[in-house]
């Protein structure tokens, strides 16, 4: 929809996954000329003119002072935050929580071909991802996460905390 109406938010995503396991991840926005990839075990970068930036989540602890992103609003009803988006593209949403642009994401469902490299991008870059239904750190394995139709990634602490709330 975005690409449809103008909206400049809107990207490619594609990953390698051996079995459930995602081994490259690559985000570009046509939009912007921005390139985001990771390689597993060599963390996540943005392209840059002269040299790569690397990505690293925000360092934010605060849910009332954060940006979180979700692919529904009614699900963050527990969420003491007016900076709670729906900005319309999951997988430039987990390139951004990598960026430490976005601070957390909700997402109840998404395409596999739009979650899988952003997975990845977060975890290269120092941040989590819960599935909805488990306790766990489940990004290693992709389909779990598509499994429980859900996840939730950002830092170590953000995630946490969108984790327990979203639970209530």
């Amino acid at each position: 929809v975005n690409f449809m109406r103008g909206i400049p938010y809107f990207a490619i995503s594609i990953a390698i996954v051996k079995r459930t396991e995602v081994l490259t991840a690559v985000v570009y926005n046509p939009a912007t000329g921005d390139t985001f990839f990771a390689d597993k075990g060599y963390g996540a970068f943005k392209e840059g003119s002269r040299n790569h930036l690397r990505l690293r989540v925000s360092a934010r602890n605060d849910l009332t002072k954060s940006l979180i992103s979700t692919t529904n609003a009614n699900i963050c009803a527990n969420v003491k935050n007016d900076n709670i988006r729906n900005f319309g593209c999951t997988s430039l949403d987990l390139a951004a929580v990598a960026a430490g642009q976005i601070d957390g994401i909700i997402c109840e469902k998404d395409e596999f071909s739009q979650i899988a490299a952003g997975i990845l991008l977060v975890r290269e870059s120092g941040g989590r991802n819960l599935a909805i239904k488990q306790d766990d750190d489940r990004s290693e394995n992709i389909k779990a996460i598509w499994d429980t139709m859900g996840f939730i990634s950002g830092n170590q602490t953000i995630s946490k905390k969108l984790f327990d709330l979203y639970k209530l």
